[in-house]
């Protein structure tokens, strides 16, 4: 093997007392960069490719963040059904059940009171308590659907909610479903809420393969030119 970097013609070198060392980066870290950057440099050293290795692994982060925030933005197209009776429709895979608990504030009593804005009892869902336990359901919503999508499931049947108090006067929500699997789930939603949970579903998909890369998985997908342009 070369003294000489194949790629900058950088000597490479172990260092010594006044000088820097200049060790080759490992098959991993290149094959890594000519994934992300589209390139094929038969080999790096650290005066070489450090900044590019940093730089690739900074454009899948962003990516994993858009994608993120993409998922975070549409987590409510995810089907959730209150029904659980789907056999007339297909064939259903029942998972398992998936719950989620979170406690939105304290005060309850007192904050809900504020959310009404007249004596006709209409609710302000923007502030006090009514826009607290909206946000509650949102999160709770996120997580039962996260859990479903660990599981393999395409959607969420029989959901529940319910709403409750701590002994600290704080506001909880309740979410409870069953994790499951229809097979022709496109022929059950209305067109357009089948077109937006394909779309989620592949956000989250393209999610898992992204993260993948960082961890040496090197699939292609569409996200890969993306990050080229």
């Amino acid at each position: 093997m070369s003294d000489d970097c194949l790629n900058c013609g950088a000597k490479i070198t172990s260092g010594g007392i006044i000088k820097a060392p200049n060790p080759r980066k490992s098959d991993a870290d290149i094959n890594f960069v000519n994934f992300i950057e589209g390139m094929s440099y038969p080999e790096l050293c650290d005066k070489c490719g450090y900044d590019k290795i940093l730089k690739a692994r900074n454009r899948v982060h962003e990516a994993v963040g858009d994608l993120s925030d993409i998922i975070k933005q549409n987590i409510h197209f995810f089907p959730m059904f209150t029904s659980g009776m789907w056999g007339q429709i297909g064939p259903v895979k029942l998972i398992g059940m998936v719950t989620a608990n979170v406690t939105v504030g304290t005060g309850f009593f007192n904050e809900f009171s504020q959310g009404i804005s007249d004596i006709f009892g209409t609710i302000n869902v923007d502030s006090g308590m009514a826009s607290k336990v909206n946000s509650g359901e949102a999160a709770a919503r996120a997580i039962v659907v996260n859990k479903a999508i660990s599981l393999g499931a395409n959607c969420v049947l029989a959901v529940d909610i319910d709403y409750g108090t701590t002994a600290n006067n704080a506001a909880t929500v309740n979410m409870q479903g069953t994790a499951a699997f229809i097979e022709n789930i496109d022929n059950v939603l209305e067109a357009g809420s089948a077109l937006r949970a394909k779309k989620l579903s592949n956000s989250i998909a393209n999610m898992e393969i992204t993260r993948g890369w960082l961890r040496g998985e090197l699939i292609p997908t569409d996200e890969t030119c993306s990050l080229r342009t």
